[in-house]
């Protein structure tokens, strides 16, 4: 008589994180820049994204061992375009514009690889910055972010990396020149990002009286430029 064998339940998957974007450093006023290629006019302060892992089961972010794990197996790039909160439409297009160059009504680097860096508590994230963007017209706006994470380990083989978690940043507004207060001083996260080498090609900003009054902080040593900073 054959002994009967007893399949053994495989056993259960461990639950699946999920990665989704975090704005650090959220968009508060811009001036309306020009059509010239020189004449940008930096959104500020810049946005600052990083990549948070939450466990899907608890909802809750997952320790930093974890995360740092969870990251190392991609590749995370963020695009950002230009949002109407009122319409909740993206509100990028300029219509009946025939030159190509100025079809947009918001201008500079949409497109952000992620970068790997200590956060000010010294943990190491992926962080995005978008750090030379310009709006030509006056308004109220958001800005919508999309993450695609890109397996490395699984390029080649027909896999499709879709977009994921969609955020809005908060409103903002953009002014005409006479109603613009100025930029702001450069946060303490945007200065250990710049400390680390990223990203290398901006100034730091220590902002007017007004904003330094509004936020309450400044630095003797640091840049006033607002051509660019963090």
């Amino acid at each position: 008589m054959k002994a009967h064998c007893t399949q053994r339940a495989p056993p259960p998957l461990p639950p699946q994180p999920e990665c989704r974007l975090v704005v650090m450093q959220q968009p508060i006023s811009a001036r309306a820049c020009g059509y010239g290629d020189k004449d940008r006019r930096m959104i500020d302060p810049p946005p600052i994204l990083t990549l948070e892992v939450f466990d899907k089961d608890t909802g809750q972010a997952v320790n930093p061992k974890e995360r740092k794990n969870v990251l190392s197996k991609y590749m995370p790039i963020v695009h950002c375009t230009l949002w109407n909160p009122y319409t909740n439409c993206e509100d990028d297009k300029i219509e009946g514009s025939s030159d190509r160059r100025n079809q947009r009504r918001m201008v500079g680097t949409m497109v952000c690889n992620g970068f790997k860096a200590l956060d000010i508590h010294g943990d190491e994230r992926f962080f995005f910055t978008f750090a030379d963007l310009s709006v030509r017209f006056p308004g109220d706006y958001q800005l919508k972010f999309r993450l695609t994470l890109i397996d490395p380990a699984a390029m080649g083989k027909g896999q499709r990396n879709g977009i994921m978690s969609p955020l809005l940043s908060n409103i903002f507004k953009v002014h005409n020149a006479k109603d613009f207060e100025g930029m702001r001083p450069s946060s303490d996260l945007a200065k250990s990002l710049v400390s680390q080498g990223y990203p290398n090609i901006l100034k730091i900003k220590k902002g007017n009286a007004k904003t330094i009054a509004m936020v309450g902080q400044g630095d003797d040593e640091d840049d006033d430029d607002e051509m660019g900073g963090m």
